[in-house]
């Protein structure tokens, strides 16, 4: 309910393409990550109930981490690799329960607007569960406001939903080959892209 408000506050104009790929049913969203306003860029792109996939120290942090705890955010604690392969199944098991999560499985903001490399915990989830994927691409999220910078730009971003990745077409993938599979996929969707504001 906030995200819109919040986008139109900073001045933020969002233009959705791929809507009709926007599945009714659970899945792990996965994004790129450029800023800290991609969390309502994507709640309002969406536009249904997400559950979003953040590291532990996020937990910590002073009425976030309480807000987080109460919206149902799940947790992942990545300097103890057994309890985030607890979180990762504790995913699996809210996704079938109907929850869709959102995972920016670069695992922190991109500093340059430049995509990173994929840590493999979305696509864990995505195996173990034999859960689809909603790959989002966010267009011109550096431009609003760039990371380390508290300095708001008025601008327009693109989200791009692309067709859903069912579970069938990764089943005989290992977590590495499917991450590998969705950076190479985001990077032809980033080729080219510059840190100019996105047109209409």
């Amino acid at each position: 309910l906030f995200s819109p408000l919040i986008l139109a506050v900073c001045g933020i104009g969002v233009k959705v393409v791929g809507k009709e790929n926007i599945p009714n049913y659970p899945a792990i969203y996965i994004s790129n990550h450029t800023s800290l306003l991609d969390i309502p860029i994507l709640f309002a792109a969406i536009n249904q109930p997400l559950f979003y996939v953040a590291k532990m120290e996020l937990k910590r942090v002073p009425f976030l981490g309480q807000y987080m705890q109460a919206m149902g955010m799940i947790f992942i604690d990545r300097s103890n690799r057994e309890q985030a392969m607890l979180s990762m199944r504790s995913a699996i098991q809210d996704i079938a329960k109907g929850k869709s999560i959102v995972v920016f499985p670069e695992g922190t903001r991109s500093k340059t607007g430049e995509l990173q490399p994929f840590k493999r915990g979305a696509f864990v989830i995505a195996c173990e569960g034999e859960i689809p994927i909603v790959p989002v691409v966010i267009h011109g999220g550096s431009n609003a406001l760039k990371s380390g910078s508290f300095s708001l730009r008025p601008t327009k971003i693109e989200i791009e939903v692309c067709p859903v990745v069912q579970a069938t077409n990764f089943k005989n993938l290992d977590q590495d080959a499917l991450a590998k599979e969705m950076h190479t996929l985001f990077l032809k969707k980033l080729e080219g892209e510059t840190n100019t504001q996105v047109e209409n």
